[in-house]
């Protein structure tokens, strides 16, 4: 992990823009994130690594996981880290407020509201309440169109937009495809119960 974030930090292309930079991730990988048998909820889960031109000889990497459940409760966890080019070190950034997360061919944006602190240290909790939003852009991230990330950080006038895209293999995307139709089938049984 040291490797591959110290690597994406000598990598990255950054553009700026007036008090926000843009920058494209050098590694972006995904990975499906369900309950056993799909039934009750569906996402993924991804590490963004990125050159953040607002840190001088650091790299940084965005952990998330965006989940759907049968409630049609969209649910993201989310953490920032700090990788130190000089010592290698990986640390936690404090536990941050907000998330956007974007599909610009799309339309989409998505805004974290709620956020709690989670189990895990330095993490937020948060919820999308768009979840027909939040089905589309994981669906954009499966195939690998290009996405935006960004997590404002408290007391800092500059921000850092992500530039990522990451396509899932042919069998994980159906896979997901396969969670969330599943997931589908579930609300349309327990409504048509009501």
């Amino acid at each position: 992990m040291k490797k591959i974030l110290f690597l994406a930090m000598l990598t990255c292309n950054i553009a700026h823009a007036q008090n926000f930079s843009v920058s494209i991730a050098a590694s972006s990988n995904f990975q499906i994130s369900r309950d056993e048998g799909g039934q009750k909820s569906c996402g993924i889960r991804s590490m963004i690594v990125y050159n953040d031109p607002l840190q001088k000889h650091s790299a940084r990497a965005i952990d998330f996981s965006l989940v759907i459940y049968s409630t049609l409760m969209t649910v993201i966890k989310f953490g920032v880290l700090n990788v130190n080019a000089s010592t290698g070190g990986i640390l936690p950034i404090g536990r941050q407020e907000k998330v956007y997360l974007a599909s610009p061919a799309q339309d989409i944006n998505l805004t974290s509201e709620h956020p709690m602190e989670s189990e895990s240290e330095n993490y937020t909790l948060a919820l999308f309440k768009d979840s027909p939003s939040a089905i589309k852009v994981l669906d954009a991230i499966s195939i690998g169109e290009t996405m935006q990330i960004q997590i404002p950080r408290k007391n800092e006038p500059l921000y850092t937009t992500v530039q990522f895209s990451a396509p899932m293999s042919v069998p994980e995307q159906q896979a997901l495809i396969e969670c969330l139709s599943n997931l589908g089938s579930r609300v349309k049984k327990e409504n048509d119960a009501k």
